[in-house]
């Protein structure tokens, strides 16, 4: 919405101006403004619209894309506009608090590593790889030994055949 408003910039000032009852115009601090908000947010609603899948699962996408954008999409260049460092700032502090917690943090970490995209190979720490495959061993290892598990069947569906 934003890069429309700044493709038609000269179409909104001549409608503005054409009201000659109101005083409202679109001033260069407006303009400086919204290309502030676009450059920090347009590659954010470029990882929105990748993420946002209904047919597949995204969950181990989560780590790589914000170590992505901590290093490079939302990294502060020399040519923003201190607003929008501010917004790139406030947009990585957001992401990062929201996904700090150590349980969300371990079931992300596992994430990737199951997923056949990035074949264990996203995480770069050794020691947090070697905890990781340690915690999925373990789980594997208490699944078997917990036996079979019943499995629910909706109406309709087949029974799957007992082993």
């Amino acid at each position: 919405m934003v890069e429309r408003i700044l493709e038609q910039t000269q179409a909104i000032r001549h409608i503005l101006s054409d009201d000659r009852r109101s005083s409202l115009s679109l001033t260069w601090q407006d303009m400086d403004v919204l290309k502030a908000v676009h450059e920090a947010l347009k590659p954010v609603g470029d990882f929105t619209d990748i993420l946002s899948g209904e047919n597949y699962v995204t969950s181990s996408c989560i780590l790589p894309i914000l170590e992505l954008c901590r290093d490079n999409v939302l990294a502060a260049s020399e040519n923003d506009l201190q607003l929008t460092k501010s917004i790139k700032t406030g947009i990585l502090t957001k992401l990062e608090v929201d996904y700090e917690s150590n349980s969300a943090h371990k079931i992300l970490r596992k994430c990737p590593f199951l997923d056949p995209r990035y074949r264990g190979g996203y995480e770069t720490d050794d020691n947090a790889l070697a905890e990781t495959k340690a915690e999925l061993q373990a789980e594997i290892v208490s699944l078997e030994a917990a036996g079979p598990v019943a499995i629910r069947v909706k109406e309709g569906e087949a029974q799957p055949e007992p082993s």
